[in-house]
């Protein structure tokens, strides 16, 4: 049986849970074996459970210390294709903005490259125009009870202007049905 405690590890790599597990199963059947009201007794589980303390504490700050390098690493991975996302994002917008303007009065846009397709949503909606002459069931103007309104054919709200906004859709072709 060991009598000596593990030593502290200083990082996972020198980490090993052995000589760990030995001591405080070595100490506790030897506890297990002392007759309780032993003089020796509750010095040597003191002694185990200061020690099982002591090592769950460098386990915890090892942990911590790889969950932190974990993170660190996982926001560098990260870091170029939220980049990436971004740029592409406001290339999204800045196409969709153009294709609506350039577009107009076109119903569909089909790539011939790749199949997918362009089309152009209506749909409803509304901006205030003079809260004074809204009826007194939109007021507070609530946009979520206008929009419903909306949604729901009403297409005159004294004070509220509705007409339909125009937006781009893009659909890719799905390679596996062709």
């Amino acid at each position: 049986m060991a009598n000596t405690k593990p030593k502290a590890a200083k990082s996972t790599t020198d980490y090993s849970l052995d000589p760990v597990i030995e001591f405080i199963d070595a100490h506790t059947q030897l506890l297990m074996e002392t007759p309780e009201g032993s003089p020796n007794a509750l010095e040597n589980a003191v002694g185990v459970l200061l020690s099982v303390k002591t090592e769950a504490k460098v386990v915890e700050g090892l942990k911590e210390e790889e969950c932190r390098f974990t993170m660190i690493e996982l926001d560098s991975k990260r870091k170029p294709f939220l980049t990436l996302l971004n740029i592409l994002e406001r290339a999204e917008k800045y196409l969709k903005d153009r294709i609506l303007k350039e577009y107009a009065g076109t119903d569909a846009l089909v790539d011939e490259e790749t199949g997918g397709t362009v089309t152009f949503k209506q749909t409803w909606t509304h901006e205030l125009l003079d809260d004074k002459a809204v009826p007194a069931e939109y007021l507070a103007v609530s946009s979520s009870k206008v929009q419903a309104a909306v949604d729901n054919g009403i297409r005159n709200i004294p004070g509220i202007r509705i007409f339909q906004s125009r937006t781009v859709v893009a659909t890719l072709k799905d390679p596996l049905t062709e």
